[in-house]
């Protein structure tokens, strides 16, 4: 454990200090939203070297909420003011936090207009309903000008080093009896590293699961803990059925596709390490690909455990072509029985079975199902 740990540090450091050259007023903000109550997910990639793309979508929906009392039960005067007064505490502290993180977002957009290449800021308001839509854009110097349209009072532009979109609303909503306010924050960066497109080389497998295996060495001796292999299978041909939940459209007009792979199984019994599990692999994965930018890849993180579906925390292309593509993904679900990590390969399309978690194979229809 002191080894993981001290790796763990070395790639904090070097994790944070990548973060810090690249922190713009924008990130800052993404960071500030995090913080203050918006489920933020962040999501980076390489297409090719030279260019690093990083994209964060923080959202949050507050219901202001009103009390119902049902008239069955006879509920004293007194108790129903002390409900009254817990829901407005509740709502007052949730509108004030609104109010301060719509002023900062405001603040935020206002200041960089004055040094963006375009920016567009709209509000509506009036009988108790707003409507709230900024954009802004920052050109990337070498690649000519910034394209924009204009779709329902939000503007976007395109071909930008870096932009965000923001869009609020406070509207009436009779199934909660109140008013629910939700707002969207969408940016994109893109970072230029010194590498050429043809120094862009395939994601490195086994040098990835190298760097991992500190945080799976000690979760492999827990008792209970299992590997059970990955087969699943969709031939070119086959209808699509409810036999496949989930098919990952990577393999452009590509309709076959095998995955093959191992999974590793640990028990609920072990819950309580879960979120750490995940923070350790989530912060190695984001240390190797911040290291690796040549390397083609794709690494999404909302920092929480929840995926009862397969969730990718890296997808790396392997290959490419048309007609000839092949992908890794390291992915976790996290359902009532255990935590799942699994780590595939993926050529053609990626086809995931309804009942994956209890398969050893699946094959178009035909399953082979793992003893217990």
């Amino acid at each position: 454990m002191n080894r993981l740990f001290s790796i763990l540090m070395m790639m904090a450091v070097a994790t944070a200090s990548h973060a810090q050259q690249n922190e713009t007023k924008l990130t800052q903000l993404d960071n500030y939203l995090q913080q203050h109550g918006f489920m933020t997910t962040y999501l980076q990639e390489v297409y090719e070297a030279g260019t690093v793309h990083h994209r964060w979508m923080s959202y949050s929906n507050v219901v202001v909420l009103a009390p119902e009392f049902d008239p069955d039960y006879n509920v004293s005067e007194e108790e129903k003011q002390r409900v009254i007064h817990e829901y407005d505490s509740i709502n007052n502290l949730r509108r004030q936090q609104w109010v301060e993180s719509l002023q900062t977002i405001r603040d935020t957009y206002s200041q960089l207009s004055k040094e963006a290449s375009q920016s567009y800021m709209y509000e509506y308001h009036q009988n108790n309903t707003d409507s709230i839509m900024y954009s802004i854009a920052f050109a990337r110097d070498k690649f000519g000008e910034l394209s924009k349209s204009h779709i329902n009072n939000q503007m976007y532009f395109g071909n930008a080093k870096e932009d965000a979109n923001f869009t609020y609303s406070n509207t009436f909503n009779p199934e909660y009896n109140g008013n629910v306010e939700q707002g969207i924050f969408n940016h994109a960066l893109m970072e230029e590293v010194s590498l050429q497109p043809k120094d862009t080389k395939p994601f490195d497998v086994a040098a990835f699961e190298s760097f991992i295996q500190p945080v799976l060495d000690p979760v492999m001796k827990l008792k209970g803990v299992k590997t059970f292999p990955i087969h699943w299978q969709h031939d070119e041909g086959f209808p699509e059925t409810d036999d496949f939940y989930s098919r990952a459209r990577y393999a452009q007009d590509q309709h076959w596709g095998i995955t093959t792979g191992k999974c590793i199984f640990i028990p609920v019994k072990y819950k309580s390490q879960f979120y750490d599990i995940y923070h350790q692999l989530d912060s190695l994965s984001k240390a190797y690909v911040d290291n690796h930018p040549e390397q083609m890849y794709r690494y999404l993180t909302d920092n929480q455990l929840m995926a009862w579906n397969v969730i990718e925390m890296i997808m790396g292309t392997l290959k490419r072509n048309q007609g000839d593509t092949e992908y890794y993904h390291f992915s976790y679900s996290a359902k009532d029985e255990g935590l799942y990590l699994m780590m595939t390969n993926t050529k053609g399309e990626r086809w995931i079975p309804d009942d994956w978690q209890k398969l050893k194979s699946q094959i178009n229809a035909e399953r082979v199902y793992r003893k217990k």
